[in-house]
């Protein structure tokens, strides 16, 4: 995926942690090279004294062990605490949760997180390597609105854990069986609606699919067929939150 060193090295620590986690996740589906995933946990190794650094895995099994491990160490960075997700006040206010599967750009997260909050969203679930207001580009990109953003070390984590409460997943992605977002019947009311929202390359994860309620897409004629993810989250929210 072309990250260097230098770039990588510049970004804040718990972003690295966060980026050679989604790249070795990649790697362990099979979407991205092992030499890539290496050279990564080389220039993170770099970063920490002798005695915190990991040993290169030999086995997909030593890969998976360390893959939880950088999972533990952004879950312990963020205390996550279940408690709150879901509070009174919460429950009652609100047209929805927007969840971000994996985002890289701060940018986009900044954008969206706007657009979240002009449109009433309860919340923003941040999944993965997805960056939060802690990065000074999505602070900045989001014109610093008032909104609640939660942490889950997967996007898995937290569509198992809204679903559990009772709220409907509709993945925002044109793939097979897929259905136009403005004809797409059935819809709980707003309020327990999630819309999911996948990374810029790779889109929503294949697992959060088979998890989807719906799986709808946006209709669009030109020749590249595809939108930022910002602007199909702004289309998303106007039609199934406004």
């Amino acid at each position: 995926m072309g990250f260097t060193e230098k770039k990588f090295l510049s970004l804040t620590p718990l972003n690295r942690t966060k980026k050679l986690a989604f790249a070795l996740r990649e790697f362990l589906y099979g979407r991205e090279k092992r030499a890539y995933v290496e050279d990564l946990l080389r220039w993170y190794n770099a970063c920490l004294s002798e005695n915190e650094r990991f040993d290169m895995p030999q086995s997909r099994t030593q890969w998976q062990i360390l893959s939880q491990k950088l999972l533990q160490f952004i879950d312990d960075e963020y205390d996550y605490v279940d408690s709150k997700l879901f509070d009174e006040d919460a429950k009652q206010c609100g047209k929805g949760i927007i969840l971000l599967d994996n985002l890289r750009a701060p940018y986009n997260v900044g954008g969206i997180l706007r657009s979240a909050e002009a449109f009433n969203a309860q919340k923003v679930a941040l999944c993965g390597i997805t960056p939060g207001l802690d990065n000074a580009k999505v602070k900045r990109a989001s014109m610093n609105v008032q909104i609640e953003t939660v942490y889950f070390n997967t996007s898995l984590e937290a569509v198992d854990f809204f679903k559990a409460a009772g709220f409907t997943v509709i993945s925002i992605e044109k793939c097979s069986g897929s259905v136009d977002i403005s004809e797409v019947k059935g819809l709980p009311d707003t309020e327990k609606r999630i819309l999911v929202l996948g990374n810029e390359e790779f889109g929503i994860g294949q697992e959060i699919l088979e998890k989807s309620d719906f799986i709808v897409h946006i209709p669009l004629n030109g020749s590249k067929n595809s939108l930022n993810v910002c602007t199909a989250a702004g289309i998303a929210m106007y039609i199934l939150l406004g």
